[in-house]
């Protein structure tokens, strides 16, 4: 090869390399930010319509026939806690003759659960004989965000003497889930 053919090889290398080395610093650079955003989510869904039949058996405890359960969800931080309310949607008998309660032995934070909160009345009485209904109660408590479907709720309910057998009572039971401090 010559001499001219060898320098003409090396000067084009030369520059191709020159202007490859030119293309790759001169590229620009871009970027955004990409935001993700989560809804809070703080539920409880309750299903199912228990009847408890007491028939002769006055002053002992009856469990339902019925079950219910209910659903609970929630991704909110801290610690949550399930409430218990409850009123009478018909008219007598008078609630002071009958005492209704509620257990939910896989509630979130007795072990079942998230294992994370506590369960400070289980079974928890909704209404008493002679005291009538006993709102706000805590169900379960300090557990923390979790996601739990079917746990169960059960119910037993006992008369006194006094209540009228010529009508049902029928109680409208209110699970509120909210945050508090323990």
């Amino acid at each position: 090869m010559t001499t001219i053919k060898r320098s003409a090889l090396l000067l084009f290398a030369v520059l191709f390399g020159l202007a490859t080395l030119q293309t790759a610093t001169a590229q620009e650079t871009g970027g955004h930010n990409v935001e993700i955003k989560v809804n809070k989510i703080n539920k409880i869904t309750v299903n199912g319509d228990p009847t408890i039949n007491i028939d002769d058996r006055i002053g002992e405890w009856v469990s339902g026939d019925g079950e219910g359960n209910y659903d609970i969800e929630t991704n909110l931080p801290g610690k949550r806690k399930i409430t218990v309310s409850a009123s009478q949607s018909d008219t007598p008998p008078a609630p002071e003759n009958y005492a209704l309660r509620v257990s939910t032995p896989n509630a979130p934070g007795n072990g079942n659960g998230n294992g994370n909160g506590s369960l400070p009345n289980n079974p928890l009485t909704i209404t008493s004989l002679d005291n009538g209904f006993d709102n706000g109660n805590e169900l379960a408590k300090g557990f923390g965000q979790l996601k739990k479907s079917g746990l169960d709720l059960t119910y037993e309910a006992k008369v006194n003497y006094d209540y009228n057998p010529n009508k049902n009572a029928t109680v409208t039971v209110t699970y509120t889930l909210t945050g508090g401090s323990f």
